[in-house]
């Protein structure tokens, strides 16, 4: 029998080309289409730092399957450069608007929107999340007193976001003749960015609001190496404060046109710089889901089963837009990582489908890198185990990543966290100069599987010269760690 389903997905990064593959996988005959709002699909918008520094040659090197072998490979529909603007989800119809690209790609024209139907019998909402923009004096070319936050195409001159393909291509064309750029924020955009605008010979600095770097990755210790790490290849650190004040001057010849001067701290620094970035956090694209009546959860991220459903019948949401179950907790968390997006998008495309696959939860595994420095976080700190009713312990332990004679060792460094009641792993941090990810990606697991200081201590691992010590640092961490229970 030949499928007469029409599913229909909002959203065509990491997501939505993930679910619509999925789809088609499920079910071959079903007519499946992807509104996406911008010219290009399914693209790798963590290389763009890598891009910028000029790593990789080419930001089309980062697309991954173009919209053409969507179509020919595997009979989907991209229609690109739309925008869903309402969802009636009574009726199983999205309603939609043609953008209309300038020549250069980056910037729409203000050509009048052909407006458009679609009829769906499922729906995917993977429309992700665009950057967090503050509320900060003179960032907006006409709103120089208020905090009333605009969109982007009204901020001064200067002022860089680096969320989509665009803002990718914004950014390299803007630091071809800039010598400096003042990040603010110290998050996961932050550093990475550090590194990319260094290597082009940029001056660096980075405002951030915490007294430490990576905030939300690390306890202050461990961000002390990170931040060592940084301030060694010449990136300045203004801790411990907050964006204040863009000042900007007009030129003559262009009134509506502000360019960048200086930046104010909140403790009344003054940054001359070219440019800003600002890496302030996400938030999901949410809205036309609120319109349709869909329920939100935690930072406003469309409240998803572990299905993906949402409360609305024949809709689904992943990705950057959907809020996760932490299983180490079980409560829902709002964590926008690509590798999220990418399982949730699978799932959602299945079930959009007819299937009845499930989406096993994240434990907030993140990793970054900058400069010669990994960094890697999965699960709790002992704060937040504490906020979540456990009694916790944590173990910090340094070692190195090659046996002690084998040359270029690097220092590696582990803080553990377990239950003192279950004795159960509740997160890590690791940093180091190398041999980060596998060690973070097996404590991942470890938590998945609910396993001990005690299994972790005794586990069989690998060991020869190059790559490992005779002692694995995870068994030594998880026997110091065993050791607190016992004091």
């Amino acid at each position: 029998m030949v499928s007469n389903k029409r599913i229909l997905i909002i959203g065509g990064v990491a997501a939505g080309t993930s679910a619509a593959s999925k789809a088609r996988r499920i079910d071959p005959d079903a007519e499946i289409k992807i509104i996406q709002e911008e010219p290009v699909v399914s693209y790798g918008a963590c290389g763009m730092p890598y891009v910028i520094e000029g790593l990789i040659d080419n930001f089309n090197r980062l697309i991954a399957r173009p919209a053409e072998r969507f179509k020919n490979k595997y009979n989907i529909d991209i229609i690109a450069n739309t925008r869903a603007v309402k969802i009636d989800g009574l009726n199983k119809k999205v309603y939609a608007e043609t953008l209309n690209p300038k020549d250069n790609g980056n910037e729409y024209s203000s050509a009048a929107p052909i407006r458009l139907i679609f009829d769906y019998d499922s729906l995917v909402i993977a429309t992700g999340a665009r950057s967090a923009v503050p509320k900060i004096k003179g960032i907006f070319v006409n709103d120089d007193t208020s905090n009333q936050v605009k969109g982007s195409s009204t901020m001064v001159k200067g002022l860089l976001l680096l969320r989509n393909y665009s803002d990718g291509i914004h950014i390299q064309d803007s630091i071809r003749n800039s010598k400096s750029c003042v990040i603010i924020g110290a998050g996961l955009i932050g550093v990475e960015m550090a590194e990319a605008f260094r290597r082009r010979g940029m001056d660096v600095t980075i405002v951030e609001m915490a007294d430490y770097v990576l905030p939300s990755l690390l306890n202050e210790g461990m961000a002390d190496i990170v931040k060592r790490e940084l301030e060694d290849n010449g990136v300045k650190l203004v801790l411990g404060e907050g964006l204040e004040e863009v000042v900007t001057s007009s030129h003559s010849s262009s009134r509506d046109v502000r360019y960048l001067e200086l930046v104010r701290t909140t403790k009344k620094k003054e940054i001359a710089t070219d440019l800003v970035l600002l890496g302030t956090g996400v938030r999901p694209n949410s809205e036309i889901a609120k319109n349709a009546g869909i329920e939100l959860g935690v930072h406003d991220a469309i409240r998803v089963d572990e299905h993906m459903r949402t409360n609305v019948p024949n809709i689904f949401a992943a990705g950057d837009c959907a809020t996760a179950r932490n299983y180490i907790t079980n409560k829902d968390v709002y964590l926008p990582l690509g590798t999220t997006a990418n399982k949730q998008g699978r799932v959602a495309g299945e079930n959009a489908a007819g299937g009845n696959a499930e989406f096993k939860g994240v434990a907030g595994s993140v990793i970054t890198k900058t400069f010669d420095l990994y960094i890697g976080k999965t699960g709790l700190d002992k704060q937040e185990a504490l906020e979540n009713d456990f009694d916790p312990v944590e173990k910090e332990i340094k070692s190195v990543t090659r046996a002690g004679y084998y040359p270029n060792k690097k220092s590696i460094l582990i803080k553990l966290v377990a239950d003192k009641k279950s004795r159960r792993i509740l997160g890590a941090q690791i940093v180091g100069g190398e041999a980060v990810k596998g060690r973070i990606d097996l404590l991942a697991f470890a938590l998945l599987v609910r396993a001990t200081v005690d299994n972790l201590a005794n586990y069989d691992a690998c060991y020869v010269p190059p790559v490992s010590p005779v002692w694995e640092p995870i068994n030594i961490a998880a026997s110091q760690t065993a050791k607190l229970f016992t004091g």
